[in-house]
């Protein structure tokens, strides 16, 4: 007589496939930190709170940044620009008219992560630099006299 074993129980287990390891995020407060610092080293420049929620930069009290937080979190900017870069600059994905200064060539920056540092750095310095170009004389000079 031939015993019957009864049938084990075999489990189906898919193929665990590992999980792909998160890339490495940069704080947010990182690039804000950056930019802050980057700004903070121009000559003459200054830093206050202003409308309530906005982190103005200014030059001789002329301002050449602004920050703050929009409704998702994400730290915005506007800076001024050359008319010959404002259409250029406003084609770039997350660059826009900044609402009330478009018509003195101020773009708008909707997240400051999303722009590569290199290219960020150079609209902030033109932007101080046209600033600081329109002024009289006799205040550039004072910034001049401020930097020896």
């Amino acid at each position: 007589m031939i015993k019957v074993m009864p049938a084990k129980k075999m489990s189906v287990t898919s193929e665990k496939k590992p999980k792909p390891k998160p890339r490495a995020k940069r704080p947010a407060n990182a690039r804000l930190k950056q930019v802050r610092a980057e700004m903070d080293s121009y000559a003459g420049a200054t830093h206050n709170i202003q409308w309530i929620d906005r982190l103005c930069y200014k030059v001789c009290g002329k301002i050449f940044a602004i920050m703050g937080r929009d409704e998702a979190g994400a730290t915005a900017m506007s800076i001024k620009c050359s008319p010959k870069d404002f259409a250029a600059l406003t084609k770039n994905e997350g660059v826009t008219q900044a609402p009330y200064l478009a018509k003195k060539m101020w773009i708008r920056v909707a997240n400051i992560n999303a722009i590569g540092w290199k290219d960020l750095r150079g609209w902030i310095r033109r932007s101080y630099e046209l600033v600081v170009e329109g002024m009289p004389p006799r205040d550039r000079s004072s910034l001049l006299d401020s930097t020896a």
